[in-house]
């Protein structure tokens, strides 16, 4: 099955004729064969206790696994003042997380974070981009579930 379109994650046209704005991603590059990138997703998803599903060919959607008999706690009722009757901090929404294999084209002029130790030209080959998305939950806990994530990548 063919890989998603590739996506221009480095530019967006400006509106009216300036140069583009640079975007910015959050994700990580490899020359690896797809299969591979994929095998290695689901092994560190497994590895962190991650429960996950595939929506489509080279697409996660994943959160963690919830400890067995620990149910999200509701957010506790608020006083009239707005402020939360209790000492109990409200609940949070569990971090659901969204991974995509991108095939970058090779004319497309993005960072190459693969670069050789050694000097010399830089290697030839398809290009892929391992997107991660946040689709629920807080920003921080995201962003460590990432790190998290690609942490024990070997992309």
């Amino acid at each position: 099955a063919p890989i998603a379109a590739p996506v221009d994650l480095n530019t967006t046209a400006g509106s009216d004729g300036e140069e583009p704005e640079p975007h910015w991603q959050l994700g990580v590059q490899s020359r690896r064969p797809p299969v591979d990138i994929m095998t290695d997703l689901f092994r560190m998803l497994r590895l962190l206790n991650f429960e996950w599903r595939s929506t489509a060919p080279f697409q996660i959607r994943c959160h963690l696994r919830q400890p067995a008999g620990s149910a999200p706690q509701p957010a506790p009722p608020t006083s009239a003042s707005g402020s939360a009757s209790g000492s109990r901090p409200a609940a949070r929404t569990p971090v659901e997380i969204h991974i995509q294999l991108y095939a970058i084209p090779n004319d497309m002029d993005l960072p190459d974070t693969a670069k050789p130790l050694t000097a010399g030209a830089p290697p030839k080959g398809p290009r892929y981009l391992v997107d991660l998305r946040r689709i629920s939950g807080d920003t921080f806990p995201f962003l460590s579930l990432c790190t998290a994530l690609l942490g024990v990548a070997n992309l």
